[in-house]
C-alpha cells in the first residue's frame, strides 16, 4: 500500500500578471534605458567624502581580516601541524 497524493489535473493558465510598475521597469530595460548604469553601495559623491570613504575602508579591512582568520588560518594551522 503506497500513500500517495492524487495526481494532479494539469490546468492550463496564461502567465501570471505582471505588477504594473514591473511591467514598466521590464519594458525600459528592455529598450536599454538606464542599462549602462553601474550600482553600488556608496556613490562616488559618498565616497569623495572624508568620514564616509575611511568608513568604507575601515569596514572593508575588518571583513578581509575576518575572512582571513576564520577560512585560512585554519588551513595554516591544519598545515603547520602536519609537519
Amino acid at each position: 500500500m503506497a500513500i500517495t497524493a492524487p495526481p494532479r489535473i494539469p490546468v492550463e493558465q496564461g502567465p501570471a500578471p505582471i505588477h504594473p510598475k514591473r511591467r514598466k521597469h521590464r519594458h525600459a530595460v528592455q529598450r536599454g534605458i538606464g542599462s549602462g548604469t553601474t550600482r553600488t553601495l556608496l556613490s562616488d559623491s559618498e565616497l569623495s567624502h572624508g568620514r564616509a570613504r575611511f568608513a568604507y575602508f575601515s569596514l572593508l579591512t575588518l571583513v578581509t581580516a575576518a575572512f582571513v582568520l576564520v577560512f585560512v588560518f585554519p588551513l595554516y594551522w591544519m598545515v603547520a601541524s602536519a609537519v
